[in-house]
């Protein structure tokens, strides 16, 4: 195993030891390490804020996924809608974050994923 591989392993479990760790973020390090973090029925999308401020946590202890968040695409629809709009929603949400509510990226999420629904109907 090469340092790099080392460097990359000891990012994750730092994240797993100290990060706020979550089903969406555990979504991403099982798709892109393929350590079993999650189930595979579990590959869940961020449903809200939340969930997506422990995304953006863990890509702050594995920068190296965050050029990688494309291959989520093809783990759920949500998922596309996420990466699609990744830049967008990371803005939102880190700009309402101080204020203690996410409600304007909550109800983007909210539009966005129904429009994901009306795509499968």
């Amino acid at each position: 195993m090469s340092d790099l591989d080392l460097t990359y392993i000891n990012k994750v479990n730092m994240w797993l030891k100290d990060g706020d760790v979550g089903t969406s973020p555990g979504a991403i390090v099982t798709k892109l390490t393929g350590l079993n973090i999650c189930k595979p029925d579990d590959m869940f999308a961020p449903s809200d804020p939340s969930d997506l401020i422990r995304c953006i946590l863990l890509l702050t202890y594995v920068p190296e996924f965050k050029p990688r968040l494309v291959e989520m695409s093809d783990v759920s629809p949500q998922w596309k809608i996420v990466v699609d709009n990744w830049d967008e929603l990371e803005m939102m949400v880190l700009e309402e974050q101080p204020t203690g509510s996410a409600s304007v990226t909550y109800k983007r999420m909210k539009e966005l994923y129904a429009q994901s629904d009306d795509l499968q109907h």
